[in-house]
């Protein structure tokens, strides 16, 4: 877990496919009149600088979202976090056949493995044992991007805005080897998009029988 609240710089570690962690209520409705289905999470292991780590569940489902989003999928806002911190998929389709079938059958998803963002990390009304509030990743989005928080700028980006080059930096960094290839992602599987079901309107009420006339 993050040991303190604010904007936190991570590094993907772990990328894989999990049950959802908040299932549709009974009877459940989206936005657009809709039953809720929920189908997975992307879930990605997230490490900060310090060795620190937690986990960002992202929902994919067609519970509806809120505010200036309440127009889009749960699903659509997932992908679209996704894009922000560099992994380039814009349909379910594209982001499945990234899918690799561990031997376990579990899947993993490793070319988000190595993506960096910006985890906001925020403390809950919840305490633990010892008093303190649990400290839980409200969202992720680019690095440096988050509400709030310093846009770290690069050397070249600072300089372009001097409208010169980019100084040669005093010592060059020790030369890593590169990383080994990602395995190649197994086939996309036979994606069906689900049928959204419309939740039925509420029945007129039966009005009551006229009460009988005893003089009658």
């Amino acid at each position: 877990m993050f040991k303190t609240p604010g904007n936190i710089d991570c590094t993907v570690t772990d990328a894989f496919i999990a049950e959802s962690k908040f299932p549709p209520k009974e009877n459940e409705i989206n936005n657009r009149n809709e039953y809720v289905s929920t189908w997975y999470d992307v879930c990605l292991l997230l490490q900060d600088e310090a060795g620190n780590t937690d986990t960002w569940h992202g929902e994919m489902s067609n519970r509806t979202g809120q505010g200036t989003r309440a127009h889009m999928y749960r699903s659509d806002l997932t992908l679209e976090t996704l894009r922000q911190i560099g992994f380039n998929v814009n349909t379910i389709q594209e982001l499945e056949a990234q899918w690799v079938t561990n031997p376990d059958r579990s899947i993993s998803i490793p070319n988000l493995v190595g993506c960096r963002c910006t985890a906001v990390v925020e403390a809950s009304e919840k305490l633990d044992k010892n008093g303190r509030p649990f400290l839980n990743i409200k969202y992720i989005t680019a690095l440096g991007a988050a509400t709030g928080g310093a846009k770290k700028l690069t050397i070249d980006e600072i300089m372009k805005r001097r409208g010169g080059a980019a100084a040669a930096p005093a010592a060059a960094a020790p030369t890593m080897p590169p990383p080994a290839p990602a395995p190649a992602p197994s086939a996309a599987p036979n994606w069906n998009p689900p049928n959204m079901q419309q939740a039925a309107p509420p029945a007129a009420p039966v009005p009551p029988p006229a009460p009988k006339n005893p003089y009658a």
